[in-house]
């Protein structure tokens, strides 16, 4: 999210905080050490191919890793910090929702963390299937509304800010 200097003091002066979910562009895809030794074996039995043939599911491992984190700093390069994580899979911004505080914005990633039972490793989870942006985004809103808070897309919080701006300067000038 691009922000002008005076969004920027706007933001750091209120003390707004986002919850982000970085994650990979689709899902991932790798055999364990089991699947892989399951798969010689059944190879290595042509009546097992034939007569009992196996889903390729058996063999592999899908998650769809992402990590769902907290910050004040509109700047922060969380995206390029991830992916310098993986040689292999390249990192996106799955879903931005900002707080009035960083305390709600901690609370939302402690209940996102709940939400994906599945923890892999950290604070990374499996999000099994990610249907878009907005739907992840409508998910951490919801589940913010139904706790008190107030969640804001990008687009809200721009607006937030330009409106806290005017105020300000409706406030310096005496109107």
């Amino acid at each position: 999210m691009k922000l002008s200097d005076k969004q920027k003091h706007i933001l750091r002066a209120h003390k707004f905080s986002a919850i982000y979910v970085i994650g990979t562009e689709g899902p991932v895809v790798y055999p364990t050490e089991e699947q892989i030794s399951d798969l010689e074996k059944f190879l290595s039995d042509p009546k097992k191919r034939y007569n009992r043939p196996r889903e390729i599911n058996d063999f592999l491992t899908w998650h769809w890793p992402a990590k769902i984190g907290a910050t004040s700093n509109p700047a922060d390069n969380i995206v390029n910090v991830a992916d310098g994580y993986s040689f292999n899979w390249k990192y996106t911004m799955l879903a931005r929702i900002w707080f009035p505080s960083p305390g709600a914005a901690q609370q939302m990633v402690e209940v996102m963390m709940r939400a994906y039972p599945e923890a892999m490793r950290k604070s990374w989870v499996d999000l099994r299937v990610f249907q878009g942006r907005e739907f992840l985004e409508f998910e951490i809103k919801t589940l913010a509304n139904l706790r008190g808070m107030n969640g804001l897309d990008d687009l809200e919080m721009a607006e937030t800010l330009e409106e806290l701006w005017y105020q300000n300067a409706k406030r310096e000038l005496g109107l």
